[in-house]
């Protein structure tokens, strides 16, 4: 399990981190501006800043003769008066929001993708540690202790994702996890470390935190 979650964690940083830079660069190619800029994608949320204004920034022209580039609706070229055929003294605003009424729409439908990819990674995690052995020891015996009944309430539920790591590997494997719980009562975190041999789970550590007093489930 810890080496399918660090793989997904890796594939949606690369998503989250590598996309704007691609669209920046693709946005600046097509406007004849710089790609340099995407140099701030080295931060992920610099990226999609940088991404966001090249989308909104006006394209540039560049003259055929010096190669320099210019304001869309330049006459003539300063630095070496060539003079532009198709000028047009102003552009009319709708047809500018027109043409970006596409690239915005496009993208935040891609923010929305990688944020429901965010989500579902989170739930295929989430399930993979509430469908575990020893994760179904750890509620099992958390619902059987009355101090936990006292406490915390009997009909306590997990209250958000759980924290830590797991493998398993055929008859072997371990975990740690740190798992939420409220109930009517109150709230507190299960504590799980446990190690798989032979096919049978062996507890090190499981207890429930309840306001900083432990309850050791392990206790005889």
């Amino acid at each position: 399990m810890k080496g399918i979650f660090g793989i997904l964690i890796w594939i949606l940083v690369a998503v989250l981190w590598i996309t704007p830079v691609i669209l920046g660069i693709y946005q600046a190619r097509k406007k004849n501006r710089s790609a340099h800029w995407m140099w701030f994608g080295i931060h992920p949320f610099s990226g999609w800043i940088m991404y966001v204004i090249l989308l909104v920034s006006k394209p540039l022209r560049v003259c055929p003769n010096c190669k320099e580039k210019l304001k869309i609706n330049a006459k003539n070229c300063p630095y070496c008066e060539h003079t532009f055929e198709d000028y047009e003294p102003s552009v009319a605003p709708t047809k500018v929001r027109k043409k970006w009424v596409l690239p915005v729409i496009a993208g935040g439908a891609g923010l929305l993708v990688l944020v429901g990819m965010f989500f579902a990674v989170f739930q295929l995690v989430d399930g993979m540690f509430t469908n575990s052995e020893p994760y179904k020891i750890a509620m099992s015996a958390a619902r059987e202790n009355l101090t936990v009944q006292d406490q915390i309430g009997a009909d306590f539920k997990k209250d958000g994702g759980i924290s830590g790591q797991a493998k398993f590997s055929g008859a072997e494997g371990n975990a740690e996890m740190a798992v939420p719980i409220r109930g009517a009562k109150g709230t507190g975190v299960i504590n799980i470390v446990a190690e798989e041999k032979g096919g049978k789970w062996v507890f090190t550590v499981l207890n429930l935190n309840h306001n900083g007093v432990f309850v050791d489930f392990l206790a005889k």
